[in-house]
């Protein structure tokens, strides 16, 4: 320990060197001398800290503006997976404010320990996720979907480039699923982008199908087809058996 020469306090010794000073007056001298070597050099200019930080303080704010203002003149809109070469004809596009709340990282808390612990959804997640489901569903109210390859399409616009944009996939497929009563096996993702946005960052969505009906895959083959190539059958929701015509009729015929 030493006594500090101005205060007369006692303060840990840092290294090995001697020090007079305990860690506030240090740093008070420390801008003394300062002060003194800048009157010295320029003898006409008074050099104070304060105004310095002051100056500091506003320069990060103009930056900090300008940074916002460049970023809402490069960010994209809610048309920003416009393609003109897609063939889906239906279409829906939402959006939401962006939190990181939405990433998967966010969803799942534990509570208490040992055998009595659980693991529950956090309310901020559920929240945003649940608000994404309502946009979907009044954006989609005259709409029908079918069992068929759902396409989506995610832009992530991030307050700052600490977040992954993939983590969102999940919500948004658990949001959409919901909206629309089709089972996310069927879903594609068909973009998935993000850009920095400074002010009011957003989560955009777009939800894409070719209208055709209603799809089912056989069993055997794999394929994606119509129900028109599948035999009848009363007890399946769609009305359809689950192997298509071709692979019921590659079967080897019964010998009598």
């Amino acid at each position: 320990m030493i006594i500090c020469e101005v205060c007369g306090k006692e303060a840990p010794k840092r290294g090995k060197g001697h020090q007079k000073y305990c860690p506030e007056c240090s740093a008070q001298k420390n801008i003394e001398r300062k002060r003194a070597w800048y009157q010295k050099s320029r003898p006409n200019s008074t050099y104070d800290p304060e105004k310095q930080k002051v100056k500091r303080t506003q320069a990060i704010s103009n930056a900090t503006e300008k940074g916002i203002e460049i970023s809402n003149e490069n960010k994209r809109s809610i048309t920003w997976a416009a393609d003109d070469e897609d063939n889906t004809d239906t279409l829906v596009r939402v959006a939401i404010p962006f939190e990181y709340g939405i990433s998967k990282n966010a969803a799942w808390s534990f509570a208490g320990g040992g055998n009595g612990g659980h693991v529950y959804l956090r309310e901020k997640h559920k929240n945003i996720r649940e608000l994404l489901t309502l946009h979907i569903k009044q954006a989609c109210r005259n709409i029908e979907w079918y069992e068929d390859k759902v396409w989506i399409d995610i832009l992530v616009q991030k307050p700052n480039h600490q977040g992954d944009a993939v983590n969102v996939i999940d919500a948004v497929c658990d949001a959409v699923k919901v909206a629309i009563g089709v089972d996310d096996r069927w879903f594609s993702i068909k973009r998935l982008d993000w850009e920095i946005a400074k002010d009011k960052p957003m989560l955009y969505v777009g939800i894409s199908q070719k209208s055709e009906g209603h799809k089912r895959i056989c069993s055997y083959c794999g394929r994606i087809l119509s129900l028109d190539n599948f035999n009848k059958r009363k007890d399946d929701k769609l009305g359809v058996g689950r192997e298509c015509h071709d692979c019921r009729r590659a079967r080897p015929k019964k010998k009598n």
